[in-house]
């Protein structure tokens, strides 16, 4: 369920969560049949919860693109500093 304003960045940027849309996001799986999402989201937050009780440290930065057969790649990494 796209809003009208990520409809109109998906048609134009190719991706709908792009400027203010942008949300922080992992792709863990490709589509769930609705009967299956409340077991998956609770299974990735019984996993992903020891990892997120500490803060992360970032390092870096990375501009990833997609290639032509699916698979991402980096184009660039920049060093955070400070």
């Amino acid at each position: 369920g796209l809003s009208d304003v990520q409809r109109g960045y998906l048609q134009r940027w190719g991706y709908p969560h792009v400027m203010e849309a942008y949300r922080f996001h992992m792709t863990l799986t490709g589509r769930i049949p609705k009967a299956e999402v409340g077991r998956v989201v609770q299974g990735a937050r019984d996993f992903f919860a020891p990892l997120l009780a500490d803060p992360m440290r970032i390092d870096d930065l990375a501009l990833v693109g997609q290639r032509p057969d699916g698979r991402f790649e980096v184009i660039a990494r920049c060093a955070l500093q400070g």
